[in-house]
Parts: structure tokens; sequence; C-alpha cells
């Protein structure tokens, strides 16, 4: 009977390694959470498509509004979501995506918006907030959509 208790204790030590490891590598190749703050929603666009999403915000009513559409990427750090937002032409039959990129950051707690910034603009603002690195991507997916809608 203590063979098995102290097999079932070694077997248990391990898996809580093998966890934690996971789970540092994962933190450690960037690994990001996609979460929101209380009071924002992220969804898709278009269901059907899936290529990009919105950032809607609940006003003082409970209503939603849309703060952005086109968002190919996000993180929230700090008290800032920070997006990565692909301009977006909705016609009355279809979606044009376009490789026209700006950066924004939505302060969560004042709604208050800073962009549009390039690459260099984003990094300056996480360097005044101290935000470290985000690295904010356009998804393969994306690109190779663009790059079919050119031909």
């Amino acid at each position: 009977m203590k063979a098995i208790f102290k097999l079932m204790l070694t077997v248990l030590k391990w898996f809580l390694i093998i966890l934690f490891v996971i789970t540092l590598g994962l933190t450690a190749i960037g690994y990001r959470q996609a979460h929101v703050p209380k009071g924002y929603d992220i969804a898709y666009y278009n269901e059907g498509d899936r290529m990009t999403k919105y950032l809607l915000k609940k006003n003082y009513s409970g209503d939603n509004v849309m703060m952005f559409d086109g968002i190919v990427d996000y993180y929230t750090k700090g008290d800032y979501i920070l997006v990565l937002d692909m301009k977006i032409i909705i016609n009355d039959t279809r979606i044009e995506y376009t490789d026209q990129a700006s950066f924004w950051a939505v302060h969560y707690k004042t709604g208050e918006k800073t962009g549009p910034m390039n690459e260099g603009e984003f990094n300056n603002f996480l360097r005044m907030h101290n935000l470290g690195n985000v690295n904010l991507k356009i998804p393969k997916y994306y690109l190779q959509r663009i790059a079919r809608s050119g031909d």
C-alpha cells in the first residue's frame, strides 16, 4: 500500500513539474490571453468570414457602442487595451480588406483613445507608459487575403 501511495505522489509531482514548465514556456514565447476588461467586448465583425474583430464598449445605458472595426490583434496591459487595426472598406455586398494598419491605445477606465499611431509611435507610447514590449502582428491569414485580393 505504501508503494502505491509513493508512486502516486511521484506521478503527481512530475505532473505538476510538467505543468509548470509548459506554463513557463508559453509565457516565454509570448502567449497572450485574449481578454478585455469588464465593460468591453471583442467580437468578430463578420461571423462567416472571421477575418477581423471589433471592439465594443458599453455606454451608460448599457448599449454596446463600436469603438473599432478591423481589429486583427489586440492585447490588454496595464490600464490599456492595445489594438492593431486594419482599415476595412464595407460595401453593400462585400468587405474589402486593405493593408493600411494603425495602432491604438484605449485607456479602459476613462475610454480615452490614443491614435492612430504608426509602429514607432506605438512603441514610444508603450515606453512612455511603462507598458514594456507588446508585439501586435498582422496574422498570416490576413496578409494572404490581401495578397489574393490584389490579383
